[in-house]
């Protein structure tokens, strides 16, 4: 009997290079997150320490100004930096689906392949009994010829 030869093998191998993409995407997404995240608490950090620095009792309005109009910059850094990170989340979340379904579409081949290869191995093993059984049996049958 022929060696096992899987049929849709170059599809198994494609959709394993599209999970591996799609990981690789995953990973990078995920890195992303982590550095937005981390500019997030700086921002956030920086408007806790400049808030621990205000100065409300100065008399010089000037000063007043400049740190009200500091803190309202920085909110606005803060809020447009909430929203990268709302997104990078977002685009992670999205690969992270994708590499779902790849691992799925990956996997119901996968289980198609080892179905198909219990199977070859059953009829192997059936062709082996059959060799055998005939063996057997031209054996007995000339032993008692004899």
């Amino acid at each position: 009997m022929k060696k096992f030869k899987f049929a849709l093998d170059n599809i198994l191998k494609y959709r394993q290079s599209i999970e591996d993409q799609e990981k690789e995407l995953l990973a990078r997404a995920m890195q992303k997150v982590q550095v937005e995240e981390t500019v997030a608490r700086k921002l956030d950090s920086e408007k806790h320490l400049h808030l621990s620095s205000f100065e409300i009792h100065t008399s010089n309005i000037e000063k007043i100004r400049q740190q009200e109009s500091y803190l309202i910059s920085l909110d606005e850094r803060i809020k447009k930096q909430q929203k990268k990170l709302e997104q990078a989340i977002r685009t992670s979340e999205n690969i992270r689906d994708r590499v779902v379904t790849a691992t799925s579409n990956r996997k119901i081949l996968e289980n198609l392949r080892e179905k198909q290869l219990k199977d070859y191995r059953q009829e192997l093993a059936r062709a082996e009994q059959n060799t055998l059984d005939e063996v057997g049996i031209a054996s007995y049958i000339r032993k008692e010829k004899w």
